[in-house]
């Protein structure tokens, strides 16, 4: 867009290329303290569907807790996917993934989660 020579500029003639500010919008980390216990307590307390909402999530929790142990955790557990990346990234790691969004917003998996809970 701004590429080129700025000819009214002052003093040497100088060549510019697009001006990018890159900010981080959010990050997802690993969770601390998070072990497969906890997580049984969790999952025992009547949770219906886990839902990742980036690859990155499915991989942190599975390293938290252990792929095989999250796999046997989540057993009868409905899993939700923000789109088709975060749905292979479960997959991958054994997950039996039952809701995709058909687009890839917060709005569309809640809309698939919905839906797929009315059909129950």
């Amino acid at each position: 867009m701004y590429e080129g020579v700025l000819q009214d500029l002052p003093g040497p003639k100088m060549r510019i290329g697009p001006l990018v500010d890159d900010i981080a919008a959010y990050l997802t980390s690993v969770p601390r303290g998070l072990t497969d216990e906890r997580l049984k307590e969790i999952l025992n307390q009547g949770v219906d569907v886990v839902t990742f909402t980036s690859p990155s999530t499915v991989r942190n929790l599975a390293q938290v807790v252990g792929k095989d142990a999250l796999a046997s955790l989540l057993r009868g557990v409905k899993v939700a996917c923000i789109g088709p990346v975060t749905s292979d990234a479960a997959k991958e790691l054994g997950f039996d993934v039952d809701i995709v969004a058909k687009t890839h917003t917060i709005d569309a998996l809640v809309e698939a989660i919905v839906d797929e809970i009315r059909t129950l």
